[in-house]
């Protein structure tokens, strides 16, 4: 199975403060750290692959690791703006992929990752799929892009592929600017 999530900000302190609806609930880091992970391993499986699209770790090198080393499943990583702890290379061990934007295909569905919204996506006029982060659950997404960051769930969980093309498949494609 394939799974999508974005913004996880791992070790980020202020996070429940930023996103009370989703996180609120934990009184430390700690605890929503340990409620991110324990999520992640009982939907995720050791065979399966992960897309994470950014924002994922805001601690240390060893803070990080100690979240990474835990994670089921085979993780790719296209980057955010607050992955500063990519260029720790040691710390890629833990990833499939570290790249900036990916596409890819399943089943016949063309999916754009990016952390950031695209307004136009390389075949948003012919049904592409993209897939962003970054927003936490703000931006009003159009055609068939959506945020799949852990912020627009209630539960802290993660996408799955079929869950993503179920909710896209019923939305239109973008129309073409009229010039």
């Amino acid at each position: 199975m394939i799974y999508l999530t974005s913004d996880n900000h791992f070790w980020h302190q202020n996070i429940s403060r930023f996103q009370p609806e989703s996180r609120g609930n934990f009184k430390t880091i700690e605890g929503l750290n340990e409620a991110m992970v324990e999520k992640w391993n009982d939907t995720v499986s050791e065979g399966d692959t992960v897309w994470t699209l950014g924002d994922f770790s805001f601690g240390s090198h060893d803070k990080s690791e100690s979240i990474f080393s835990r994670l089921n499943g085979s993780i790719n990583l296209v980057k955010g703006n607050h992955d500063y702890w990519v260029d720790k290379k040691d710390l890629h061990k833990y990833f499939q992929s570290i790249q900036d934007y990916k596409e890819l295909k399943f089943e016949g569905f063309k999916f754009v990752l990016f952390h950031y919204p695209i307004h136009e996506w390389n075949g948003a006029h012919h049904g592409s799929l993209h897939l962003h982060g970054h927003t936490h659950g703000s931006f009003q997404n159009r055609g068939k892009s959506m945020d799949v960051g852990i912020d627009t769930r209630t539960d802290l969980g993660l996408y799955s592929i079929y869950d993503v093309i179920d909710i896209l498949s019923k939305r239109p494609a973008c129309e073409r600017a009229r010039t």
